[in-house]
């Protein structure tokens, strides 16, 4: 068969057999993966390396035959294959899979008009303190993301609209205090850690009236009034509407007697 298959690799068939434990070799960008070996065979070795053309690792052995190696923070794809005594295994390959992140986040807030504020612009920032009646804009650019969702306290979903790959929007008018969830999604999974926000809405107070009138008590031609006037954004105009109302009168004759 050597003759016949001269072009092809033969190997020397070992006494024992590396069997990985491993259902699968599939690893988010930047998690851990801790690969798993059993030996089976009547000769079992008492060493046994992991080996990648980046390295050649020493395996954790547990009792004998059950081997492991985890690598750390995985970056990039990455083929492997096992070593002891002079044996080899076949290759085998971890598999990289990518969580959709958030890459930058903007947020624009427009006041209500009567409060004559200029919107500002935030950059990074999900905690927010606004105004009621406040519009509020997300602009969020991502990786590896297909669409992201914001949660609500009341567990209303909002579905952001996606401008271009990687970028998405939502609006929405804020008129109480709120806690939010922004959840990113592509075809491998949702984003790793949990990102969420508080909204602190600051109310708008109604205005107060303090008014105080003096009656003309002499000729009974005029009042007068007069007072503060409070409001948390100012007061624009005051008006003040009246009617005069004609009033008659009658008299009473109550009886009377003598004491």
């Amino acid at each position: 068969e050597r003759i016949v298959k001269f072009n092809e690799d033969f190997i020397p068939e070992a006494p024992f057999k590396f069997e990985i434990q491993n259902a699968d070799l599939i690893v988010f960008k930047g998690d851990d993966i801790t690969i798993n070996m059993n030996l089976v065979g009547e000769a079992i070795p008492d060493e046994v390396y992991l080996v990648s053309k980046q390295s050649r690792q020493l395996m954790n052995s547990k009792n004998g035959v059950d081997f492991s190696h985890t690598f750390y923070n995985i970056q990039n794809e990455l083929a492997f294959w096992f070593e002891s005594s002079g044996f080899s295994s076949t290759n085998h390959s971890i598999e990289l899979k990518y969580r959709p992140i958030i890459q930058n986040i903007k947020v624009d807030i427009s006041y209500p008009r009567y409060l004559n504020k200029k919107s500002i612009t935030n950059e990074n920032l999900g905690n927010l303190t606004v105004q009621e009646g406040s519009y509020v804009q997300w602009s969020i650019i991502s990786d590896k993301t297909e669409n992201i969702n914001f949660i609500f306290n009341d567990s209303s979903k909002y579905t952001a609209d996606r401008q271009r790959e990687n970028q998405f929007h939502l609006k929405k008018q804020i008129k109480k205090n709120d806690n939010y969830i922004i959840i990113l999604k592509n075809q491998d999974g949702v984003n790793k850690e949990e990102i969420s926000y508080h909204l602190e809405v600051i109310k708008d107070k109604f205005p107060r009236v303090n008014l105080e009138n003096y009656a003309d008590t002499i000729f009974y031609s005029y009042i007068l009034v007069g007072g503060n006037i409070f409001d948390d954004y100012g007061i624009q105009n005051l008006k003040l509407f009246y009617r005069i109302m004609a009033v008659s009168y009658t008299h009473l004759t109550l009886p009377t007697k003598r004491i």
